[in-house]
């Protein structure tokens, strides 16, 4: 066979191999990060395999953004890079990163409000417009598609609340600074920079958590967190005052972190945010506010 006519029957036959070879291939993802927020857009990373991509070496391109649908509906888009598979072995350690753009943000908002309230979730990533180079040619126009599961964050848990210190009384509320752990089920790391909740005690607001950098790896994480109390109107004012009455007499509280849409600027997040509640128990106050007292009598006392 010469070289015109091999590069005929790669021509020829030569994508519709590409196809089915693609088609065979296994996208599996173990982690992710999401982090850069903005209104419209975020990054994110993905540490995986691609497996079974063939006997030969291949440059991988997306010349189109990679499509993201979550159960049926399409989200957004993701730029990668170009990817390369080597022959048999593939992409056994895969690491790739990539600007998401929302294309949908009322499908996105289902899909973040899935992503904390259920354990796992799926995306199919998918193009009609794959380029693969092998053999020395281009192939351009190669369909692809592939599933991935990832980990979600299943409503979190308890927040477990330590270290804390009322630190400082303003005109307008008590600073109260404290460690918040919060366990993250997930295989996904988070940064939504800084976030605002609700502090609610008996289904009233006290005040704000302020958490400067909610930044979640996989794993138990403590965040510092800045309450600001200050409960106001008559309901709020009495649950308020009930409790600091049981902080100062050493009675765990329980109460709750609530969010809102006002719980970030950004806007991938606030619908998300908005639905989440988590419990925790403020401790007491561990030690007496009186140590020692000295009664002295006159001695002129009738």
């Amino acid at each position: 066979i010469t070289d015109s006519t091999a590069l005929y029957l790669i021509g020829a036959v030569g994508p519709t191999i590409v196809q089915n070879l693609v088609n065979g291939a296994t996208l599996q993802a173990f982690s992710a990060t999401i982090n850069m927020f903005t209104d419209t857009s975020f990054e994110a990373g993905l540490v995986g395999t691609l497996r079974d991509t063939g006997p030969f070496d291949a440059a991988i391109s997306f010349p189109d953004q990679l499509i993201i649908d979550w159960n049926g509906l399409t989200i957004a888009e993701i730029a990668l890079p170009d990817l390369c598979a080597a022959a048999y072995t593939s992409i056994p350690s895969l690491i790739t990163s990539g600007l998401v753009t929302i294309t949908n943000e009322g499908n996105f908002d289902q899909f973040a409000t899935y992503l904390l309230h259920n354990p796992s979730f799926q995306w199919v990533l998918h193009t009609p417009d794959l380029r693969v180079t092998a053999l020395g040619t281009i192939f351009s126009g190669v369909s692809f598609s592939q599933t991935i599961t990832l980990a979600a964050f299943d409503n979190f848990s308890d927040v477990v609340v330590s270290n804390l210190d009322v630190f400082h009384g303003f005109p307008s509320y008590l600073q109260i600074n404290l460690d918040a752990t919060l366990n993250n089920p997930s295989n996904l790391t988070i940064d939504t920079q800084q976030v605002i909740f609700n502090l609610i005690f008996e289904n009233q607001v006290l005040g704000t958590a302020i958490i400067p950098d909610l930044a979640l790896s996989p794993g138990s994480n403590t965040l510092p967190t800045e309450v600001h109390f200050m409960p106001s109107g008559d309901g709020a004012v009495a649950a308020g005052n009930t409790l600091l009455e049981n902080f100062i007499q050493a009675v765990p509280t329980s109460a709750q972190i609530q969010g809102t849409l006002d719980s970030t600027p950004y806007t991938p997040l606030k619908v998300a945010l908005s639905t989440l509640t988590l419990n925790t128990v403020i401790p007491p106050l561990m030690q007496n506010l009186i140590t020692q007292a000295n009664l002295v009598f006159p001695l002129d006392i009738v």
